[in-house]
Formats: structure tokens, sequence, C-alpha cells
């Protein structure tokens, strides 16, 4: 998967749940905690997509404070893309 690879326990804070990766212009956020309180790259007009982890993927990874992560959230554009895995695809365009 790339995001949450490797061995050790990923603690996860607040000012590090935002992967950004450049090949898709695109950032991550590992768990919702802190999701809606990043005033700089969360986007109210981009479809908000959530991609469920398996189980022994959460075992991994966890807030500092405590907590599981569950999922892994990122955004699309809004009418020309829709969530599909942890990317985003092109909408039909309807003209054509």
């Amino acid at each position: 998967m790339g995001l949450v690879d490797g061995y050790a326990i990923r603690k996860v804070k607040m000012f590090n749940d935002r992967v950004y990766l450049s090949k898709y212009r695109r950032s991550y956020w590992l768990g919702d905690k802190y999701y809606k309180l990043d005033h700089t790259y969360y986007f109210v007009d981009r479809d908000t997509c959530a991609f469920r982890l398996n189980f022994t993927t959460t075992l991994n990874l966890e807030y500092e404070d405590g907590g599981f992560i569950h999922e892994i959230f990122y955004q699309c554009l809004r009418f020309a893309q829709y969530c599909c895995g942890l990317d985003c695809c092109q909408t039909a365009n309807p003209y054509g």
C-alpha cells in the first residue's frame, strides 16, 4: 500500500497525520481525528473519500494519545472525479 507499510507501530499526532504524495498531487490523512482541523489542505468544495484499512493494518497504526486509526481520508475534485480505492478516477464526460 505504501502509505502505511512497515513493521513498526506508527504513532500519529496532530502535526504528522497528513501525507502529501506528489505523484498523485493529493494529500492523505491518517484517520479522521485531525482531518477537518487542517484548514490549509482541507477543501470544502471537494468530495471526501474514506478508505477503510484492514484489521492487520489498524493494529500497527494508532494516535499518539490513544485509539487506532481505521481509515485513510483524501479528497477528489467534485463533479470531475470519484473515489476509487486510494485514488481518484475520472468521471465520464456526459458531453462526449
